[in-house]
């Protein structure tokens, strides 16, 4: 929330690089704490203060602080192709990703690892219940925070869900306190359907039939959707509903909504709002997708449109936060 633009991934070439581009900013991308932008650069100057405060190397200070105190002893940070212990990821040609990353930090930690870091999480072993509850509240209803989704009560963590993607790689964590069950995905090859498969795996682990797993519509056609304008994608996807029914998701309103973010995303606003808008028709009842379309138009710099959107959400949605603040402010 701390309106930081973003950078230009495709341009940042390590740590230096994004430091001199950060210091040559002169314009917020929006008044901190109105909004929620999931970007790397609060997490990089996140890095960057704790190196300050305590003289350590941030992979030191992880290592040291939060990895030893977990029982984590086979992280690797910041993979290079020289590192014979980390899984390359492939995309579905089988070409190698690159583990090039455009700014230090990231560790890679092995399905036993992630584990420990689940449990020590739940046991609050690095930071206490109130502040372990602290860190899981969102922005507004559908943000992620610094450990995913969660619930805290009491002194206990009943719900724990993470998810994160880069490149080809993909993982989820879901940890449930009421049935000491901890689901952890992790793969190499990005199909966009973890979470699909979690959920058949838990009606398994319960005895329920369970769902056949769809593909990812936007990992799919990704390379289409490129190339293509908001009709054509709303044309195809309206041609694969029809020829493909089994393969893909169509009766929720996540697979369009993730379309628009794409088109945003690249700043493609009018193609974004088509979709959107195509969406909000399909679920005229969900705060979230009307949310979705008055933030494309925000983007765009459509204030009025954005203002008529928001408050149709928050109409639907009383607890759609991110809504009810970006109506004061276009206020």
């Amino acid at each position: 929330t701390s309106g930081i633009p973003q950078s230009n991934w495709n341009e940042i070439k390590g740590d230096a690089d994004n430091m001199k581009y950060l210091k040559s900013v002169t314009k917020l991308a929006f008044e901190p704490g109105t909004k929620y932008d999931y970007n790397n650069n609060d997490v990089f100057l996140q890095r960057r203060i704790i190196e300050k405060i305590t003289g350590l190397p941030y992979a030191l200070f992880v290592t040291d602080n939060l990895f030893r105190p977990s029982g984590i002893k086979s992280a690797i940070f910041d993979p290079k192709e020289t590192d014979t212990l980390i899984a390359r990821s492939y995309n579905d040609e089988k070409v190698q990703d690159s583990l090039q990353w455009e700014i230090d930090g990231w560790p890679a930690l092995n399905l036993l690892d992630f584990y420990k870091w689940s449990e020590c999480i739940s046991s609050f072993r690095l930071i206490t219940p109130a502040s372990t509850k602290e860190i899981l509240s969102p922005f507004s209803t559908d943000d992620q925070t610094g450990l995913g989704h969660g619930t805290v009560e009491g002194k206990t963590l009943t719900t724990h869900r993470h998810d994160g993607t880069a490149k080809n790689y993909q993982a989820l964590l879901i940890s449930n306190a009421n049935s000491s069950r901890t689901i952890i995905l992790m793969t190499n090859n990005k199909q966009g359907n973890l979470d699909a498969i979690s959920k058949s795996v838990i009606s398994i682990l319960e005895g329920k039939q369970y769902i056949q797993v769809r593909r990812s519509f936007v990992d799919d056609f990704e390379k289409s959707l490129e190339n293509m304008n908001g009709e054509q994608t709303l044309a195809l996807y309206r041609k694969i509903k029809v020829e493909q029914p089994d393969q893909y998701s169509f009766d929720g309103e996540k697979m369009l909504n993730q379309v628009g973010y794409f088109f945003l995303n690249n700043k493609k606003f009018a193609d974004a709002i088509t979709v959107f808008t195509f969406n909000t028709k399909l679920f005229p009842n969900s705060g979230n997708m009307f949310d979705s379309l008055a933030e494309a138009y925000y983007v765009e710099g459509n204030r009025s449109k954005a203002l008529e959107n928001y408050i149709i959400a928050l109409k639907l949605d009383p607890n759609l936060e991110s809504a009810r603040k970006m109506i004061q402010e276009l206020k």
